[in-house]
């Protein structure tokens, strides 16, 4: 597979282009991980300031020519996704309560972390085993959002990215409240 890549027009300058970009682009996704892992933790101790500050270094990261992706919009989704995923992998076979807690956040959450939270939902729905019930009310949050809608809706203004990557990081902790009450 990879001989017919190289055998095509530009193949082996794509593949040397990937070679030299991919390590760029784990570090920008490392870096932008980081951040936002202290964004929430700021956040979830209530020191709002902190989090923002944190936010913002990570919107001012340049863009990921690799993943053609803003690596703070990349791991804010993720740190959603996984969250989400984490509770669903822990919970017991029956117990829907991981999504019931996506449903309350989902409820309140800014509209901003929508297209994260349903994204997230969209992809479980698409790659996990889930009882038949929980596919039914996964696919009736999301409807035809396709698994990887949280992509298409990064922000191009800056602002307006900060404010969704805050509002992310919001419901990211606002689903970690809400599934470990359960």
């Amino acid at each position: 597979m990879l001989d017919r890549e190289r055998e095509r027009p530009l193949g082996g300058l794509r593949d040397r282009s990937n070679r030299v970009l991919a390590p760029v682009s784990e570090g920008l996704h490392a870096a932008g991980d980081n951040l936002l892992r202290k964004a929430v933790r700021a956040l979830s101790s209530g020191d709002v300031d902190r989090a923002r500050r944190y936010v913002e270094r990570a919107v001012d990261l340049p863009f990921d020519e690799h993943e053609r992706i803003g690596p703070a919009w990349f791991s804010a989704s993720m740190l959603l996704f996984t969250a989400i995923s984490d509770r669903l992998d822990v919970t017991p076979e029956g117990d829907d309560s991981w999504l019931t807690a996506a449903e309350q956040v989902q409820q309140r959450c800014d509209p901003a972390a929508e297209p994260a939270l349903l994204g997230a939902l969209a992809a479980i729905a698409h790659d996990a085993e889930l009882s038949r019930s929980e596919l039914r009310r996964c696919r009736r949050l999301v409807g035809a959002i396709p698994a990887d809608a949280w992509n298409e809706h990064e922000p191009v203004d800056r602002q307006d990215r900060l404010n969704a990557i805050l509002a992310v990081v919001a419901a990211t902790v606002d689903y970690r409240r809400q599934a470990a009450v359960r």
